[in-house]
């Protein structure tokens, strides 16, 4: 089977869980690292726009494949609601064409088109983990500037707080109805996607490994930079201070970084020590990727030789690559 072949279809499906950015988001600005790999959750970038989502098996997924030529997202924004009013959730379609009830928001959605065909999906928050949701979508208290999308963050419900028998099964039924209604499909051929399938249409699979690369994940990322409070004691005789740590990424590769305080130095001194260590940073981290991965690695080969009469910045080297390794990606 190839889309080519297609001419209309429907897709509903789950899966474990899951942060899912839209192709052109940060995810430096939409979700929290720590807690992804606290919880287990994966991180995925899909390839068409929109915000970012939390699916877990509380959550069914729907996808509708269309020529381009017809293709208007408020279409498929009214066949979803309308099945869920026929399972007697008064379900409304928002602005945004997302999908409401009582004004909280139970699927967002987003589309691509190419060539000739068009996509719709979107999610649906059946009984899903609202915990766990909030908890790996709320960023690093940093201040980030981003050429990405950033997401419109919305109050959410689930279903069942609507219907407390609501399922994947009786939802997909309810939605296969209305697609088949609303493109005129009284007969249209349902298919189960299991190992057997995708071992028939191997590139399926290389899609999906494809999506699963650092590369892909982090290295599609628009130009971003980070500004970060950290203290830090630069040299001899000098308290701790606070500097402004600032950096710049663009597809996941470090382009600039340096150290400064939050106002001009006074003294020359402090414009010289400044200088020789923003210096070792950019030559050491530009073109690398800001993962961690990359800085344990860095901070193994240890800091840069700055000479025996500065052991403080040696010190202070240590400590900006290890809050890099912070916030950085896995």
């Amino acid at each position: 089977m190839n889309s080519r072949d297609l001419d209309h279809a429907l897709l509903t499906y789950q899966n474990t869980p899951a942060v899912v950015i839209g192709r052109s988001q940060n995810p430096w600005s939409e979700c929290n690292f720590d807690a992804l790999q606290r919880e287990g959750i994966s991180l995925v970038r899909r390839k068409s726009g929109g915000g970012t989502v939390y699916h877990d098996l509380g959550n069914s997924n729907y996808f509708v494949l269309m020529p381009r030529s017809s293709f208007q997202r408020t279409t498929n924004a009214i066949l979803v609601r309308d099945a869920l009013v026929d399972l007697g959730i008064p379900a409304e379609v928002t602005e945004r064409k997302d999908i409401a009830v009582d004004g909280l928001k139970v699927s967002g959605s987003a589309y691509k088109v190419s060539g000739n065909k068009a996509y719709h999906h979107g999610t649906m928050l059946l009984n899903a983990d609202l915990r766990r949701l909030s908890k790996v979508l709320k960023p690093f208290e940093v201040e980030i500037t981003t050429k990405g999308i950033e997401s419109v963050r919305s109050p959410v419900t689930n279903l069942f707080n609507y219907h407390s028998g609501i399922t994947h099964s009786l939802f997909t039924d309810s939605v296969s109805k209305r697609f088949q209604t609303t493109y005129n499909y009284p007969h249209a051929e349902r298919i189960f996607i299991d190992e057997a399938f995708l071992a028939k249409h191997p590139v399926i699979v290389e899609s999906a490994n494809k999506i699963k690369s650092w590369d892909w994940t982090f290295g599609q990322t628009p130009e971003f930079t980070i500004k970060d409070m950290i203290a830090l004691e630069l040299f001899a005789n000098a308290s701790k201070q606070n500097y402004i740590l600032e950096f710049t990424c663009k597809y996941g590769l470090f382009t600039h970084i340096s150290i400064r305080t939050p106002s001009e130095p006074s003294d020359s001194q402090t414009n010289a020590y400044l200088d020789a260590f923003n210096q070792a940073l950019v030559k050491h981290h530009t073109g690398m990727k800001f993962n961690k991965g990359s800085l344990v690695a860095c901070m193994m080969v240890g800091p840069p030789d700055f000479g025996s009469s500065h052991p403080h910045m040696e010190h202070a080297w240590k400590t900006v690559v290890h809050r890099l390794g912070q916030l950085a990606s896995f």
